[in-house]
């Protein structure tokens, strides 16, 4: 029997095993005759069951349980197929889920213990798929996006040979442990296959555990293999009783003939997840005075000096960082966090009257705030909290950099935190508030749970439905994604948060690195990028009057340039920059709003490729309605640029910012010539297409 949906097609064997031959789309077909060696869809490995004879290598196909597993019925409704297959223990309902404007699948497993007695989960994959007919190794290339603090999202790419994928029992494998999905390596991945130039890209839509295994089953056929949590690396099982029934971890996977293309499709697909937000509709510019300006000590004579400034200039939201709360050192201030009142050393007339302050200028007012932790310094906090209300291992409270995490399943703990929201929307006036992040709880919680993975899933969840339900309480607040920048961009984060943090680069010139990878990862709309013209190494050395002086036009625009394509979240001591640097800063921003219809709608298009920290030419753009936006960067290298546009048929060029400095620019046989004249330079390119 076949199933056809979309470009998936599954056969029922004779043995009802259900199989996915061709599930990788990079070759044009699968061999009839190896059909009946195909492994199934579902690999569930239950305790006390035999595991896979793999050499030792913990490969997580071919579980007992697969073996087990036989085609019950299948149902196509709209957008959805669901197969049903059953064992002697459980049931498994694996869904296919489709969505209109892209050819990307998102798919998950409800399994349901269907026996007498308990059965206890060790690993269950969300999706595995399967290829072969891939005789030469060296076309086969798999791209990973690596990430740390201040370099986020990083791609490499290898082949499967550079992977010693030609090894029958080798696999390549990448996991996180842990509260920040994104904190080593982001929960996607492309496999490419040059020979027939085919791609699959795949995301794991988990805000904690996650784990992805890449494999070779015979020397022509492979598999890849998709989920959440698992026993052992990340100590998780998960006890079903009769009837009862868990749901892996959703993924994506989406299918294109170039790089461009593929990124393009999950592009589409990540829009459906993301709901409307009402006061981030049209894609306001933040200014917020964290970096390289108040960092952890904001003062109110500052923020009333910035602010008539900021309003000048076009921004629309002014945000007050870490240090508006506790009358404490700001150097220790977050290890006293926890109660979330204003601090009336730095603002003597309170937050409130900030906030009116801030209105009276036509600005929205915003605030930061750490929710999930308490410091371990804040006695009130601790006395007020049951220690049941903490996320605890081996009976003690979880403590990272002198902060305790909260257990967010706790009724306590999110009581007290909407009566925290509540008070810094209704008697603060926050129209913007800053969910950041900045520890790790690592493998999770034994509390309340059938293990650490168990107790993380579950906490995390709870977060994830408070984070939806005070969204529903203050429908007209902006809530943004935070974690230590950008340590939580996976998509069950993204899909609750209008916009979010790329990073906390400090450094303009590295920024650049980042923003021309970040959008195969994070929607361009959602996408925050940091513009701060005016260093703290300047304004530390210099001072406030001579602070203008050294800095240029170019870096105003190169620092411009870094989040316009995204979002815009302007910081820094503008105020001391004169008009012509003003002015290019207020061009930039009126660009950006130019850009916001298309951008909503766009895809990245990259023209050189990844970028790589050092390139001395980096190049990125967004896309829509025969329309691209074309950032180009010369970080110290070659002066004289070439950008082809492959893929594309380019009909007309203009610079889009800065319109009033001098550039050196010509277009022919669909190349983009750009003759720079300093080391580090950038402009925006508008680009019509045919």
């Amino acid at each position: 029997m076949d199933i056809i949906f979309k470009d998936l097609h599954f056969i029922v064997l004779e043995d009802k095993k259900v199989v996915l031959p061709e599930g990788f789309g990079t070759t044009p077909g699968y061999d009839e005759g190896s059909v009946k060696n195909k492994l199934g869809l579902v690999d569930i490995q239950l305790a006390g069951d035999n595991h896979p004879p793999f050499g030792g290598t913990h490969k997580r196909i071919g579980t007992l349980e697969r073996g087990n597993l036989q085609y019950v019925s299948h149902s196509i409704q709209g957008n959805q197929l669901c197969i049903i297959t059953k064992s002697e223990r459980l049931q498994v309902e694996s869904f296919y889920i489709a969505n209109e404007g892209t050819n990307a699948i998102r798919t998950f497993h409800k399994i349901t213990n269907i026996s007498n007695e308990e059965v206890i989960l060790e690993s269950a994959n969300s999706t595995t798929l399967f290829s072969d007919g891939m005789d030469d190794l060296q076309n086969m290339y798999f791209h990973e996006f690596t990430s740390c603090h201040h370099y986020e999202n990083q791609p490499k790419v290898s082949s499967f040979r550079e992977l010693n994928l030609f090894r029958p029992s080798a696999t390549f494998r990448r996991v996180n442990i842990g509260s920040k999905a994104t904190n080593a390596f982001f929960p996607m991945g492309i496999v490419e296959n040059r020979k027939t130039s085919k791609f699959v890209m795949f995301q794991i839509e988990s805000d904690n555990d996650w784990y992805y295994e890449l494999g070779p089953i015979s020397s022509k056929e492979f598999y890849l293999y998709l989920s959440g949590p698992d026993q052992m690396y990340h100590s998780w099982c998960k006890k079903l009783a009769p009837g009862a029934s868990y749901v892996t971890v959703p993924v994506a996977v989406a299918y294109g003939n170039s790089l461009n293309e593929v990124i393009a499709e999950m592009t589409h697909y990540r829009r459906t997840l993301v709901p409307y937000f009402a006061p981030d509709a049209d894609l306001p510019v933040i200014f917020n005075e964290y970096m390289h300006l108040a960092w952890n000590a904001p003062f109110e004579h500052v923020t009333k000096a910035l602010v008539p400034e900021v309003a000048k200039l076009g921004a629309q939201y002014y945000v007050i960082d870490c240090g508006w709360h506790d009358d404490v050192d700001p150097d220790t201030i977050y290890n006293y966090t926890g109660a979330w009142y204003e601090s009336r050393d730095r603002f003597p007339a309170g937050i409130a009257a900030m906030a009116d302050y801030v209105h009276s200028h036509g600005l929205k007012f915003g605030l930061w705030i750490e929710p999930e932790v308490v410091g371990q310094h804040c006695k009130e906090m601790l006395e007020y909290y049951d220690d049941d209300c903490f996320l605890t291992r081996n009976g003690k409270k979880i403590c990272e950099m002198g902060r305790y995490f909260l257990d967010m399943r706790h009724p306590k703990v999110r009581a007290y935190l909407n009566e925290v929201i509540d008070r810094m929307c209704d008697e603060y006036g926050a129209d913007y508030i800053k969910f950041d992040y900045n520890e790790e709880c690592g493998p999770g919680t034994e509390l309340n749970s059938d293990s650490l993975a168990d107790g993380l899933q579950q906490h995390c969840e709870a977060r994830a439905e408070w984070v939806k339900e005070i969204t529903e309480r203050h429908p007209n607040v902006i809530f943004e994604n935070c974690a230590s920048g950008g340590q939580r961009l996976d998509y069950k984060s993204m899909s609750l948060h209008p916009l979010c943090s790329t990073s906390d680069q400090i450094h303009y010139y590295l920024y650049p690195y980042i923003v021309a990878n970040m959008f195969t990862a994070v929607l361009p709309e959602q996408a925050a990028v940091w513009s701060y013209p005016v260093n703290t190494d300047i304004y530390d050395v210099v001072g406030a009057e001579k602070s203008d002086e050294m800095v240029s036009e170019e870096l105003v625009v190169i620092n411009m340039l870094n989040a316009i394509l995204g979002r815009v979240h302007l910081a820094s001591r503008v105020n001391l920059l004169a008009d012509k640097k003003k002015a290019l800063i207020k061009e930039g921003i009126e660009y950006y709003h130019v850009m916001t219809p298309y951008k909503k709608k766009c895809v990245p298009y990259l023209p050189l490729g990844y970028a790589s920290v050092g390139d001395g030419t980096v190049a990125v753009g967004i896309m829509a309605e025969k329309k691209l936006f074309l950032g180009v960067w010369n970080l110290k290298g070659n002066k004289e640029i070439e950008i082809p546009f492959p893929g594309l048929k380019v009909k007309d060029a203009k610079v889009g910012y800065p319109k009033n400095l001098p550039t050196n620019y010509g277009l022919k046989d669909n190349v983009l010539s750009i003759r720079f004249t300093e080391d580090e330079q950038a402009r925006l390119f508008e680009i019509d297409l045919m």
